[in-house]
């Protein structure tokens, strides 16, 4: 019988008919699956009830936009059904009854953490918060039963970009529409960042092409005739995933096999050794070889326990199990013998490693024309990797990897394969800056993982080189974090020594000095058992070389240079000519110039690597300035800046115009001194935008601190010999260099949240500017000194500069051209820097018409609040006693002193002024709203009553002054419930009252506690897509701000709000206790914090003073744009 015979379907459709008018009810709930099934079989027994029945109902067509069913019976009940009774399977649905008019649509959502039910179109202002895991729902409903043909289209938008979205849709009896589902199976491999579902509901015969209504979706329009609901919502996946395997930790894992074949076969070692690590969470863990139970003492590893077992010579099997939990796989190994390599293998990867690649490839031929099958497979691997060494002939290594990857996943050598694609990634990474490429092969490995563990921390690592190579230094470390703790499980000392040196370097180039110092310790300690002369040479040059970079440490990177020196000397000449020049650069700045000189001079006899020369420049040019020699220093300094400019390499532009500065300023051109300071500003803010593109990372930060030191030192000597306008340049000098400082590695945050696509662009752009710089470096270097006539590889490289700074956003002048804002009449800017020798201090007041500058000396860290006041405030008493308000800007390691609180005129500073701790980064725009709205959350931990009971007074207060408030308290306050309640739009106070702190010498390790053992880090600040105008942070050390300058220890959670959009955040930098916090929260919002923070809390701070003189009341201070 045909489908159209069938009697019951065409009773069907009657019968769906009729409940379309008679069930309004399905529109206010939706059906269970036991409801759908009991209403599926009461409709086919009532229609074979009438079966006998002589009489035909129409048939009801519904058509099916997306799969066709193989049956076309089922496929068409199922699609009935779907229409009557809400089942899952369609996404677009055509009803061809008779049209009629098309019904108001409302959303409702439910999602994340949240139940929420929305308004009319325009949809609910709701963010969803959402990962793999999380389930979402959302009801389309209409105010009033559709009747005839209804389609449904959806879009996922985010930057601009719309693309189709065909989910499961369900739709129920008088066209209510439902999508439901895990957000993994709903939107599937979408990247992390913030999205816009777009739902359009209208008549198929009237609804635009596809193309109209994804430009609609895209522009945020709605089209006429059709019900258009958007949801908001942001995506993120467990940290550190890095899309890798991220149940390493929970699973058991080996290493030692010299090589993993398919079928669980390993091939031991010289030492047969094998290392097996089990997960904590394993009980009853049992290792057998042969079938015999080991009683084996392990020692602790990242996240569980670590076994070395030697493994007899006779041993065929190891078994590794254990019964809970039941997730964990079993391993189980079986030994084999090991291949017998052809001697000229061996001796080619030798001749490889010493560099005779002539004589590695000679060898290497020899077998590939006459070994046997397996022979010839190595022999063709290593061919790949001698290639891959040889400038200028990757394309043929790479063609030779993927026959040799091809070959070992034939013979099953999954590990060969593994190391293959790895060789292959890093050539993509640094030879093609095919990054998209590298990726897709890196990640195209996991499957293989589960069988040989030990490419996972490779993979890792591999993937932290692309997050270097491509600016998303965030993206590496977590990389290398990952890499470093799976070496550490499995016992790869070796490579996690590579691993923790190039952590250690990224650490460095960040500012965070100390931290990549330990790093690379720990990388040393790790290499010393195994490595040769050399490698303990290079390992202590670069101890000595992180060790340079950081500030007040140049005696003791003298002391590691010389220590690399003589082990460089002694094992490894190749790399005497680098250790040279670092430990000349540390001789000059020691005032040892003769020493340097004779350095400088030993370097050029033994050459090394290409960068030496421009380095052997620039310590020329030092040392003759150090000898007063001005004029020739100049001639250096100008040939550097020079070449600089033709070649666009920034680095050399800045370090040629700094060093004319200091020439000019030292020969007594004051005048062309000051010319050369601001082009040297210029310099470093073109070098700054460069960073994300790899130039001269490595010293940017030790060049900006010179810098920043050489030009306020210069303007505040003019400013004491008499010049008018010295003291102005001195202090805009002064706070570009400091402002500049505090957003001088956003660009790691923007290369961090790029979209797939926008990062797919970005990739392509430092790809071509990394193509185009070493074009023109090859033609500069064989056209010899001067590389004139290249303007046409020039101009290539300007304009991949212009396509790659494009891509990120980033506005050609940078910072460099923002305007500095000048104090209010009422007000007076404070703005202390270091200097040669002390600091120097400068004030500007009278809306900026009134202008001072002194010398001051060294804050020490002992030194009273007396001492610090009469140092510092008393030389400008004049200006301070007079004003209104303070806005000091200063380096952080001044910020751990309470300005507010030093003496002034025998009352401290507050009882004077409001004070406020700037930023010094120019106001921003707030948002517009109708309705003002605030967020309250307290007592995440739910420990603290005074929070909890403070939160009363905060809600109340600010209600009484119209806003709606969203309270999160206790429990209620996780990590997806604060998040989208701050990212809702029209939110101008954020309230915290709670624990937070500053954990890790990282700023991004500064964090909110929230409920279920969640955090809100610095990090999370810096994704959010906006931010409240004012923040109150009632937490212990929410504003605390390490010495960024000096240790690289970052920002507090309080200075990322400001820097990410808060006109203001009122925090603290200590502990506080919960008593205190509640006193001041009560006082702090019986003033209109929300309209004058700084009013607010000095009005609080000068009560809390009043009842208790020796008390905490100090503790809160405001940090402002």
């Amino acid at each position: 019988m045909s489908d159209k015979e069938d009697p019951r379907i065409e009773e069907l459709g009657r019968r769906i008919r009729e409940r379309e008018e008679q069930q309004y009810a399905e529109l206010l709930r939706p059906l269970d699956a036991a409801e759908r099934n009991a209403l599926a079989d009461g409709v086919f027994a009532e229609i074979d009830a009438k079966s006998q029945e002589d009489r035909r109902a129409p048939v009801i067509s519904i058509e099916q936009a997306t799969k066709k069913s193989a049956r076309r019976r089922f496929g068409m009940v199922a699609a009935l059904l779907a229409a009557a009774l809400g089942v899952a399977g369609v996404f677009a649905v055509l009803r061809k009854d008779a049209p009629a008019p098309m019904a108001a649509y409302s959303l409702s959502i439910e999602g994340g953490n949240q139940a929420q039910r929305g308004d009319p179109p325009p949809a609910s202002d709701a963010v969803l918060r959402l990962d793999k895991a999380s389930r979402l729902s959302l009801a389309l409903r209409p105010d009033k039963p559709v009747s005839g043909a209804i389609a449904v289209r959806g879009y996922l938008v985010r930057d601009g970009h719309a693309r189709p979205w065909e989910p499961p849709v369900i739709v129920g009896a008088g066209g209510v529409v439902r999508i439901e589902g895990t957000a993994d199976a709903l939107l599937g491999d979408i990247a992390e960042g913030a999205w816009i579902i777009v739902l359009m509901v209208g008549r198929p015969d009237t609804l635009p092409d596809d193309a109209e209504l994804a430009k609609a979706a895209a522009a945020g329009s709605d089209l006429p005739g059709l019900s258009t609901h958007r949801v908001r919502f942001t995506f993120s996946r467990p940290r550190g995933s890095l899309d890798s395997n991220s149940e390493s930790t929970e699973q058991i894992g080996f290493s030692g096999c010299a090589s993993v074949r398919a079928g669980n076969e390993c091939e031991l070692g010289k030492d047969r050794t094998l290392r097996i690590f089990v997960p904590a969470l394993a009980s009853n863990a049992a290792i057998r070889v042969d079938g015999a139970l080991l009683d084996k003492a392990g020692e602790q590893a990242h996240g569980g326990t670590r076994f070395a077992i030697q493994i007899p010579k006779d041993a065929r099997k190891l078994e590794v199990m254990a019964t809970q939990p039941s997730h964990l796989r079993p391993v189980a190994l079986s030994f084999v013998a090991a291949d017998v390599l052809p001697e000229a293998l061996i001796e080619a990867e030798a001749a490889r490693r010493r560099g005779d690649l002539e004589q590695a490839s000679r060898l290497v031929g020899d077998v590939l024309d006459k070994g046997p099958v397996e022979a010839k497979r190595q022999a063709l691997r290593q061919k790949a990797r001698i290639l891959l060494a040889t400038p200028g002939r990757f394309d043929d290594a790479a063609a030779l990897f993927r026959e040799a990857i091809s070959q070992d996943k034939k013979a099953g050598r999954i590990s060969d394969e593994l190391d293959d694609t790895f060789a292959l990634a890093y050539g993509l990474v640094l030879e093609k800056r095919a990054f998209a490429e590298a990726r897709t092969l890196l990640d195209e490995t996991k499957p293989l993982l589960a069988a040989c563990p030990e490419g996972e921390p490779k993979a890792a690592y591999y993937k932290g080189l692309i997050g270097i190579e491509t600016g998303d230094l965030r993206a590496a470390l977590g990389a290398f974090a990952i890499a470093s703790e799976g070496a550490q499980r499995l016992g790869l000392d070796a490579y996690r020594s590579a691993v923790l040196e190039q952590e250690a370097e990224v650490l460095a180039v960040l500012g965070r000095y100390d931290e990549a110092a330990a790093r690379h310790g720990q990388a040393r300690a790790l290499a010393e058992p195994f490595a040769d002369a050399c490698r303990r040479a290079q390992l202590a040059s670069n101890a000595g070389w992180i060790t340079l970079r950081a500030p007040g440490r140049t005696k003791d990177a003298k002391d590691e240079l010389e220590a690399a020196l003589a082990l460089s000397r002694k094992g490894c000449p190749a790399g005497v000519g680098n250790v040279l020049i670092n430990l000349a650069l540390a001789k000059v700045e020691l005032g040892q110039v003769q020493e340097a000189r004779a350095l400088l001079e030993e370097a050029r006899r033994a050459g090394g690597w290409v960068q030496v020369k421009e380095w052997a420049r620039m310590l020329e040019a030092r040392i003759q300035l150090a000898e007063g020699h001005h004029k020739d220093a100049m001639t250096v300094f100008d040939a550097l800046r020079a070449d600089g400019e033709r070649d666009l390499l920034p680095e050399l532009v800045f370090e040629g115009s700094l060093g004319r500065a200091e020439a000019l300023s030292a020969a007594g051109k004051r005048a062309d001194a000051r010319q050369a300071f601001i082009d040297a500003s210029k310099a470093l803010a073109a070098w700054e935008q460069r960073i994300p593109l790899g130039e001269g990372r490595g010293t940017f930060l030790l060049a900006r601190q010179r810098g920043a030191r050489l030009a306020v030192d210069f303007f505040l000597r003019s400013a004491e010999a008499g010049d008018e306008h010295a003291a102005r340049e001195g202090m805009e000098t002064a706070r570009r260099y400091l402002s500049g400082f505090v957003q001088a590695f956003q660009w790691i945050d923007r290369v961090g949240a790029l979209s797939d696509e926008v990062r797919k662009t970005w990739d392509e752009a430092v790809a071509a500017y990394r193509h185009e710089r070493a074009v023109l470096e090859e033609k500069a270097a064989a056209r010899g000194p001067g590389g004139g006539a290249l303007e046409t590889e020039r101009a290539a490289l300007r304009s991949a500069l212009d396509h790659a700074l494009s891509a990120l956003g980033v506005q050609k002048d940078g910072n460099e051209s923002a305007k500095l804002s000048a104090p209010d009449k009422d007000e007076v800017l404070f703005v202390a820097h270091p200097i040669r020798d002390g600091w120097a201090g400068f004030v500007m007041a009278d809306g900026g018409r009134t202008m001072d500058a002194r010398r001051l000396p060294g804050a020490a860290p002992s030194a009273t609040h007396s001492a610090i006041a009469n140092a510092w405030l008393a030389p400008f008493q004049s200006h301070l006693s007079k004003t209104r308000r303070v806005r000091f800007v200063l380096p952080t390691e001044l910020l751990a002193t309470d300005w507010h609180v030093l003496p002034f005129h025998e009352k401290p500073l507050v009882e004077h002024a409001e004070v406020v701790y700037s930023l010094d980064i120019g106001p921003r725009a707030s948002v517009g709203s109708d309705v003002a709205k605030a967020v309250v959350i307290a007592d995440p931990t739910e420990d603290l009553p005074g929070a909890r009971e403070s939160a009363g007074a905060v809600v109340s207060a600010l209600e009484s002054r119209g806003f709606r408030v969203v309270s999160l308290l206790g429990h209620a306050a996780t990590y997806e419930a604060v998040r989208n309640a701050i990212e809702m739009p029209g939110v101008k106070l954020l309230h915290y009252a709670g624990h937070a702190t500053f954990d890790g010498p990282d700023g991004f390790e500064a964090s909110l506690r929230l409920a279920r053992r969640g955090r809100f880090s610095v990090a999370d600040v810096m994704t959010l897509s906006h931010v409240p105008d004012v923040v109150v942070l009632a937490g212990c050390e929410t504003s605390r701000a390490s010495h960024i300058d000096t240790k690289g220890e970052g920002l507090g959670i309080a200075q990322a709000f400001v820097l990410k959009g808060a006109s203001a955040a009122i925090a603290t930098p200590r502990p506080i206790g919960d008593t205190f916090a509640a006193d001041a929260t009560r006082l702090l919002y019986a003033e209109p914090v929300e309209r004058a923070p700084g009013s607010a809390l000095r009005a609080a701070t000068r009560a809390l003073h009043r009842q208790d003189p020796d008390g905490e009341w100090g503790a809160l201070r405001l940090l402002a744009e």
